[in-house]
């Protein structure tokens, strides 16, 4: 076409001759079929996109569930979110991508205090309330909502072999995976009981006696006041 020794290629099957201008054999060669290959992006690999902002997250509580790791009441990009929750993606503890934010009633204006897990679920303490979300497959979703049952701070709650236990001043409640039981209702003076826990109420755990220990001590120093002990076993 104009041009000495230019060639082409003319296909046949699984091989290729390459003719010269003339139309003079010069080779023929075979080619091999390859199997095609899945794409594999950032995304699919990181389980998060390459231009979110996915570092420099601080916060005040998290905990460990299913191999992720869930944190609440957040510091990233400069901004205070005291009620928004992040994931990390599987196996990922320290990687906190700012999409990864799960919508549980944010920007009702109260705070979240505590994170704990527990059969499948996930127990975010507000101030206020508790919501029990549900973990056990793909995505998350909210099973209940529990008003006046939430905490004031994270050493209201403890976990016990048979669930999660927290207080406040409107009672001392235990989640079994199930259900939410409040222990003390019926059983003690609710005027007395707000009285006593007002806003540092502490709860622990004895696990060798299956006892839980309430007491309203703020400061970590030597009681002075009253404890409740709940026996897990009567």
């Amino acid at each position: 076409r104009g041009v000495d020794n230019e060639a082409v290629f003319i296909g046949h099957n699984n091989a290729e001759q390459l003719l010269t201008v003339d139309g003079s054999l010069y080779k023929t060669a075979s080619f091999l079929e390859m199997d095609t290959q899945p794409v594999v992006t950032f995304e699919l690999e990181n389980f998060y996109k390459h231009d979110v902002e996915y570092n420099h997250a601080r916060y005040k509580t998290s905990v460990i569930a299913n191999n992720v790791h869930y944190i609440g009441n957040i510091n990233q990009g400069g901004r205070v979110y005291p009620d928004k929750m992040i994931k990390s993606p599987v196996g990922k503890f320290d990687i906190f991508p700012s999409s990864n934010f799960l919508d549980v009633s944010v920007g009702d204006g109260d705070a979240i205090v505590a994170l704990e897990s527990y059969a499948d679920r996930l127990l975010q303490f507000k101030k206020e309330s508790l919501y029990i979300i549900n973990i056990s497959g793909d995505y998350e979703y909210i099973e209940s909502h529990h008003m006046h049952k939430g905490c004031s701070h994270t050493a209201a709650v403890t976990k016990i072999s048979e669930g999660i236990a927290w207080v406040n001043k409107n009672g001392c409640y235990i989640y079994n995976g199930e259900s939410v039981e409040d222990i003390t209702f019926g059983k003690l003076n609710p005027e007395h009981w707000a009285e006593f826990i007002k806003d540092y109420g502490i709860i622990g755990y004895l696990a060798k006696e299956k006892q839980l220990i309430v007491t309203n001590n703020p400061t970590g120093s030597s009681l002075s006041g009253a404890v409740y002990i709940y026996d897990l076993t009567v």
